[in-house]
């Protein structure tokens, strides 16, 4: 199970500036993880599905999800 994070602030549910604050705080972050950017979630074992202020993490394993996401936080921070 993974540990949940609370939030202090943030945007208002829907706000249109919300999609481009997440991309210019996360991108660095999100090419700076180890998983492979090209082909598909058939030849690899993780994928992130990146969209607006929402990212999915996909994976083959269970491991392989809470590993990405455990190097996603910590980059984050």
């Amino acid at each position: 199970m993974m540990d949940g994070f609370k939030v202090g602030t943030g945007l208002k549910q829907a706000d249109g500036l919300a999609p481009n604050l997440f991309n210019m705080a996360l991108e660095y972050v999100i090419r700076q993880l180890s998983v492979q950017t090209t082909s598909t979630i058939f030849h690899k074992s993780v994928q992130l599905i990146v969209n607006a202020d929402d990212i999915n993490i996909v994976g083959r394993t269970r491991r392989a999800i809470s590993d990405v996401y455990g190097e996603l936080r910590e980059r984050a921070k």
